[in-house]
């Protein structure tokens, strides 16, 4: 089964900056990312939500938790569509989702790195002067190659939202 992992956010320095040695900084030459923007509301889910995706069954799995959660499902399983586990052999998904109370605002995956054993991810939201009302959530994917991961904690991750001015 996917692992699903409430964040505990902490300070920028602390997550992102990297307290400690960068031990597998990651561009965006080494990774895949994909920023997919489906529609529902859960009162029952603490955002935003990581999820670890390491073999084929666990993203069956995935699809099973949200698809009858999320509007547009088939989005994300069209973008992830054909993946096997010849493909999780070498990459390992990561998965971030998280919410907004409008449509209208956006987010990105900015920076992913390695910070002692744990993996770190920035994400950018953008939230416009006028809003629609109509509620969002968003599956922010990054393919990482798994010899990027090594010695990784996967109960650990740190997940920073900066909102952008």
């Amino acid at each position: 089964m996917a692992k699903m992992v409430n964040i505990c956010e902490k300070s920028e320095e602390e997550s992102i900056s990297g307290s400690g040695t960068v031990e597998s900084s990651l561009s965006f030459s080494d990774v895949k990312t994909y920023n997919i923007q489906t529609h529902g509301y859960h009162n029952n889910i603490k955002f935003p939500l990581s999820t670890v995706i390491q073999s084929e069954n666990e993203l069956e799995n995935y699809y099973k938790v949200f698809e009858n959660e999320y509007h547009k499902m088939d989005e994300v399983k069209q973008c992830l569509g054909g993946i096997t586990n010849v493909f999780f052999e070498k990459n390992t998904l990561l998965v971030c989702s998280t919410h907004a109370t409008s449509g209208s605002h956006r987010y990105r995956i900015q920076d992913v790195n390695v910070v002692n054993g744990k993996v770190n991810i920035k994400i950018s939201h953008t939230s416009p002067q006028v809003c629609t009302c109509d509620m969002a959530e968003w599956h922010l994917i990054t393919v990482i190659p798994n010899g990027k991961l090594k010695n990784v904690d996967y109960k650990n991750f740190n997940v920073k939202i900066v909102t952008n001015e």
